[in-house]
């Protein structure tokens, strides 16, 4: 169905956005550190006039660094889950958790400062492996560091490329 003409870099997970009307598969890639990952959207998937569009955040280093899961909420957000200790790519200590986007393509991965577009990230689950949604910004993670599976809830988001991590 797809590959690395289809711009499939290090394909790690993939989940449907929830309007299954929208005929959507959504795939993060892992890319490299340097980068971050990327997302690769497939349109009309089971159709013959499928296509494809490839997004890379401006803060993917940060916000998406080296990413092992995707998972579509019911309130058109979706997050992922870092694969690093330190997404400041400095520590220790360890700084990173989920980060929550928005499936809205007029805000994913576009332009809006330079915290990119994220809604919010969360920074305790550092090599996070694994994602699950539950319920509005609610989500289950699997903690590579601390060797737990973690309900991390996002609550408000800050809006896109804001830095409120309070909650």
């Amino acid at each position: 169905m797809a590959g690395i003409n289809e711009d499939l870099l290090v394909p790690r997970d993939l989940d449907f956005h929830p309007d299954l009307s929208r005929n959507e598969l959504w795939v993060i890639n892992k890319d490299t550190e340097n980068s971050g990952g990327s997302t690769v959207t497939f349109y009309n998937v089971t159709a013959p006039n499928m296509v494809f569009e490839y997004r890379r955040d401006g803060n993917a280093w940060h916000f998406m660094s080296l990413p092992t899961g995707i998972a579509m909420g019911d309130n058109n957000n979706f997050a992922t889950c870092p694969g690093v200790y330190d997404a400041n790519h400095n520590g220790p200590p360890p700084f990173t958790g989920p980060s929550l986007w928005s499936c809205d393509t007029a805000i994913y991965a576009r332009p809006s400062g330079g915290n990119g577009s994220h809604l919010d990230m969360l920074h305790v689950n550092p090599e996070c492996q694994g994602i699950a949604h539950e319920a509005a910004n609610v989500y289950w993670v699997t903690d590579g560091y601390n060797g737990d599976v973690t309900r991390c809830d996002f609550q408000d988001d800050h809006g896109p490329g804001n830095d409120d991590h309070t909650d």
